[in-house]
């Protein structure tokens, strides 16, 4: 199925990754050219650090429990979004102050477990969910993605 497919309705796994790496320069990186190539781009990128690295990933990154669940909010995956937002109710927030990196990551594996059940839970609603959410995402900025779906 073809990446043009997804502006006719189809949310195949491949035809986001290649519209993914449609929006990725000759370097690998990523250079949308619009607020919601970014958007597509962010979500794309987070949901895969999620699959490959946990939620432990999330809390190495500079961003906000906030920021991160907007990241998959704004491409229409709420249900990811409360996933992030629940990772983040695992750990006191003392913990994600500046400089506490080494007792945030020893709370971190302590609690390896809920967390990964947490992660297989995320998994579950992700098979059923995220990839209609990013379908319907393009449709939805269809002029924003015609030239690079074309």
């Amino acid at each position: 199925m073809g990446t043009p497919a997804i502006l006719s309705g189809s949310n195949d796994e491949a035809a986001l990754s290649r519209l993914y790496l449609a929006l990725c320069s000759e370097n690998g990186l990523a250079h949308p050219q619009n607020r919601s190539q970014e958007q597509f781009v962010r979500a794309w990128e987070l949901t895969g650090f999620l699959a490959s690295d946990g939620f432990e990933w999330v809390f190495e990154q500079n961003y906000s429990a906030d920021q991160l669940a907007a990241m998959l909010a704004d491409v229409g995956f709420h249900e990811g979004a409360a996933f992030i937002r629940r990772a983040y109710s695992m750990v006191p927030e003392g913990l994600l102050a500046p400089g506490q990196q080494a007792p945030l990551f020893e709370h971190l594996r302590a609690n390896f477990e809920p967390l990964k059940t947490l992660l297989y839970e995320y998994f579950r609603v992700a098979d059923n969910h995220l990839l209609a959410a990013l379908g319907d995402f393009v449709r939805q900025n269809r002029p924003d993605f015609e030239a690079v779906l074309a």
